[in-house]
């Protein structure tokens, strides 16, 4: 049987979601000097996909914290 997320559970994955984003845009930051373009371009896109996956944890996290009987599995 699965275990309910914590709120901790999704704060934690959350900041790792942006620590990760913050990481992936210092990377395409020193490939743009490097003139690697088309990397850039790549690089920024899972950017942005870490963003928004550290948007949707800390807004699972908020209705886990606002509805305190709610379960996400």
């Amino acid at each position: 049987m699965a275990s309910a997320v914590t709120p901790q559970f999704l704060l934690e994955g959350a900041a790792y979601a942006l620590q990760q984003c913050g990481l992936l845009l210092r990377d395409t930051n020193m490939l743009y000097r490097a003139g690697s373009y088309a990397s850039c371009v790549v690089l920024t896109a899972f950017a942005q996909e870490e963003l928004g996956r550290s948007t949707i944890l800390r807004n699972l996290r908020r209705e886990v914290l606002i509805l305190e009987g709610k379960n996400i599995h």
